[in-house]
């Protein structure tokens, strides 16, 4: 028994290492796909749908006087949702929407601004159950705001009004996956540092890698540069004052990690997108020689959201019996 476990080893390996490659796909062309995806996910017709997100982020200020830390602000905020609908065509769709996000602000370890929000929504029978929770501390003071209650939904068609869109019309959740346009992929497309795509079983996964030279090339885009129409004469010109500028910034600016990916799915819709961050910035006093360090920000985020689309959707309600009727506010 012990020789068969080790004859599968190999085999094992083989097909870990073949999950992690996959097969490389050139960047162009999964690009194009990808605006394709892009085109498709938004013209489907949903019947189910479902989603969860997820998001962190730590945001680090630093104020110094010589090499002393004389302040410290911190901010973190961490989110995470999930939402299932089915019957989106029919006159009877249904839905659960839960979410919670947590936002605090110290400075010098002492808090400043606290807030937490929970919410839960659910469409079944044309009904709306829902109910949230938010607490807000600041200034030495707390408030908390709660309802929770149902309302009779029928005269709603939803056959003209998305039941998304009438989540978000009073939802503070993140549910909806939202792709960038194609303008938007293409200038993604033209300042990353890298972009890497690979196909596995169907499935493509285009990571784009993004450094200082990409910051650099975002800030002379605002100024109404377009670098997606410059010839390569031009291209080489604007790489050159890209080049320069890196060299005269120096670390005001260093970029650990700046990552966006898109996955594709087989049936070709967007099915995940995430962006990982890890920067730091630096403020300096350049009118004096050397030049003295004011202050530091370093900044992490991971944001992340997964979609499926027209695929068996299971809802779990929970007792609506507990939901008074309201009335509209």
């Amino acid at each position: 028994m012990k020789l068969k476990k080790l004859l599968w080893l190999p085999l094992a390996a083989l097909l870990l290492n073949g999950c992690a490659l996959g097969k490389t796909v050139e960047p162009s062309v999964a690009q194009e796909r990808l605006v394709t995806a892009v085109q498709e996910t938004e013209d489907v017709e949903l019947d189910t749908y479902a989603t969860t997100t997820k998001g962190e982020s730590t945001i680090v200020t630093k104020d110094y006087e010589g090499d002393r830390v004389v302040a410290t602000e911190k901010t973190t905020s961490k989110y995470e949702g999930a939402l299932k609908a089915k019957g989106l065509k029919s006159d009877e769709p249904e839905l659960s929407a839960v979410y919670e996000e947590i936002t605090e602000e110290k400075i010098d370890g002492v808090e400043t601004y606290y807030l937490k929000h929970n919410e839960e929504f659910y469409v079944k029978n044309r009904w709306l159950y829902g109910g949230f929770k938010t607490i807000v501390r600041e200034n030495g003071g707390a408030v908390t705001e709660e309802q929770k209650g149902k309302m009779d939904i029928s005269d709603i068609d939803f056959k003209e009004i998305s039941l998304l869109d009438f989540l978000g019309g009073f939802s503070a959740g993140q549910y909806v996956l939202e792709a960038p346009d194609e303008k938007s992929l293409a200038m993604i497309y033209a300042i990353a540092a890298e972009v890497e795509a690979k196909e596995m079983l169907g499935t493509l996964t285009i990571t784009y890698k993004l450094d200082i030279k990409s910051m650099i090339r975002i800030m002379l885009m605002i100024f109404g540069l377009d670098i997606t129409t410059l010839t390569d004469e031009e291209r080489a010109e604007f790489e050159a004052q890209v080049d320069a500028a890196v060299e005269e910034m120096g670390d005001t600016i260093t970029v650990n990690k700046y990552e966006m990916t898109i996955v594709i799915s087989k049936e070709g819709y967007i099915q995940k997108m995430r962006t990982d961050i890890d920067m730091l910035n630096k403020e300096y006093d350049d009118e004096v020689e050397p030049k003295v360090l004011l202050a530091t920000q370093e900044v992490k985020m991971v944001d992340e959201i997964n979609a499926t689309i027209n695929k068996k959707v299971t809802i779990n309600f929970p007792d609506l019996s507990t939901y008074q009727e309201a009335q509209p506010q």
